[in-house]
C-alpha cells in the first residue's frame, strides 16, 4: 500500500503540470539529449551516481520528474502512456531517438537480458567434481547448468549470447558493441 501511495505522489506531476509549465522551467535539446534550466540556461548534468529526476518548482510546489518523461513530453506534447526505455540501455542518453515507449514487462525483460549479456555469463569449475563445469547466468533469475566438458560449456555461453542478442533486437534494444 505504501508503494502504491508513493507511486501516486511521484506521478502527481502528470496531472498537475502542463507542457507549458515544464517548458517555462526546462529547455530540452532532443538531438543532444541535454536539459537546461531556464532562464539561466545552466545545463543539468546527470551521472551514474545522481538521480535521473529533474527538480522544478511550479506555483510554489516542488516536483521531481524523470528526465526521460520530460524529453517525451517535449517531443510528443504529452506524457508517455507507458514506461520509457532507453534503446541503448544507457540511462544517461536522453536523445529522443534513443527513447521508446514500452510496457513495464517489456522493459524488465530487456533489462534482465541486457545485464545477462553484459556481465552475467561465465564458466567455472564444479566445486566437488573436477571433471564438470558450471555455466552461471542471470536473466532475472539466477540459473546454473552443469557440463562434462569445458568446450561444450563455453559453446553453450556463445549460443546463449546469440539468442539473447536476437531477442534484444526484437525488443528494440540497440546492442551496439555487445
Amino acid at each position: 500500500l505504501k508503494l502504491l501511495l508513493k507511486l501516486e505522489v511521484n506521478l502527481s506531476y502528470k496531472k498537475d503540470l502542463s507542457i507549458q509549465d515544464i517548458q517555462s522551467k526546462i529547455l530540452y535539446d532532443p538531438i543532444e539529449g541535454a536539459f537546461f534550466r531556464l532562464p539561466t540556461m545552466n545545463k543539468i548534468i546527470f551521472t551514474e551516481s545522481t538521480s535521473l529526476l529533474v527538480a522544478i518548482k511550479v506555483r510554489g510546489k516542488r516536483y521531481r520528474i524523470p528526465a526521460h518523461n520530460i524529453a517525451w513530453l517535449y517531443e510528443y506534447g504529452a506524457y508517455p502512456d507507458k514506461v520509457v526505455m532507453h534503446r541503448d540501455m544507457n540511462k544517461l542518453n536522453f536523445k529522443i531517438d534513443n527513447l521508446k515507449q514500452v510496457t513495464s514487462t517489456h522493459l524488465i525483460r530487456a533489462t534482465n537480458m541486457y545485464k545477462c549479456l553484459k556481465s552475467g555469463l561465465r564458466v567455472k569449475s564444479h566445486p566437488t567434481d573436477v571433471h564438470k563445469f558450471i555455466v552461471e547466468y542471470n536473466d532475472g533469475k539466477p540459473k546454473k547448468k552443469i557440463f562434462q566438458d569445458y568446450c561444450v560449456a563455453y559453446a553453450y555461453i556463445e549460443f546463449l549470447k546469440i539468442h539473447i542478442k536476437r531477442d534484444l533486437q526484437k525488443l528494440g534494444v540497440s546492442i551496439g558493441a555487445l
